[in-house]
């Protein structure tokens, strides 16, 4: 994966061939390093300045998500607020695929309709105290983002009534 830094475009276009073959021969037994892949991608992606590499890099996850969906989501949403643009870039491009947008929002409003709204941490004086569940958070800004996604109508309007309730669920448990 380190050669989406080369600054050679074939050398890139190489890395996403081979990568690309790689997934979808033999992404089925990748499931143990799902995480450092798609880590790894995601460290990568800040530093990669041509088009092509960054879409290449991105196809590359969508024919992995084929393989383990969940987890690659999982690890996608493994983020601190605000999500970094190349993992919102990740995630709508998850979206924007025909087999796996209604796939995306469904697990996201499956996320939240099951994460807690608050979590209890211990303050710097040492006093407990209620903060808003970080990945509840996250599952929202990714929704919202997903929202923005030219393409995603259909299966967004294909999933309105789930969406809706998840969302005044969350709204009124807050309130």
């Amino acid at each position: 994966l380190n050669g989406l830094e080369d600054p050679d475009a074939g050398s890139v276009e190489c890395v996403h061939t081979a990568l690309s073959a790689i997934l979808k021969d033999r992404g089925g037994e990748l499931k143990e390093k799902i995480s450092d892949i798609v880590s790894h991608m995601m460290n990568i992606l800040p530093k990669v300045t041509k088009g092509d590499a960054v879409r290449g890099t991105m196809r590359s996850l969508v024919e992995f998500a084929r393989h383990y969906f969940e987890g690659i989501v999982e690890e996608l949403l493994e983020t601190e607020l605000p999500i970094p643009s190349h993992r919102i870039e990740a995630l709508q491009t998850l979206a924007s695929d025909s087999s796996l947008g209604v796939a995306l929002v469904d697990h996201i409003t499956t996320l939240l309709n099951s994460s807690p709204l608050y979590e209890r941490v211990v303050g710097e004086d040492g006093e407990e105290e209620k903060r808003p569940c970080k990945q509840g958070e996250v599952a929202t800004s990714a929704l919202g983002e997903i929202f923005t996604v030219d393409g995603v109508e259909e299966a967004l309007r294909s999933r309105f009534s789930p969406i809706l309730c998840c969302l005044l669920l969350r709204v009124g448990a807050i309130m």
